[in-house]
């Protein structure tokens, strides 16, 4: 168990050098992602805004975070 959230925690993304791991998670009751350092399992929050942030990928050189946003209503 990597994290210890009651709310959904999924939509995973290993970068390619294994040490990071980006997840989208409802901790905090809107959906939001984080990455976890799988060392130390230390996570640090990098959306924060009213928007729903999911679909998580890291791009190949783990420089970059790419993922969908979505607004409630809006298609």
């Amino acid at each position: 168990r990597l994290t210890r959230s009651s709310g959904f925690d999924g939509e995973l993304a290993i970068n390619k050098r294994g040490r990071q791991l980006a997840f989208a998670s409802a901790a905090n009751k809107q959906r939001d992602l984080y990455v976890l350092n799988v060392q130390d399992l230390s996570r640090r929050r990098l959306t924060t805004d009213a928007l729903r942030e999911t679909s998580p990928a890291h791009s190949p050189d783990s420089v970059t975070l790419a993922y969908a946003r979505f607004s409630e209503g809006l298609t």
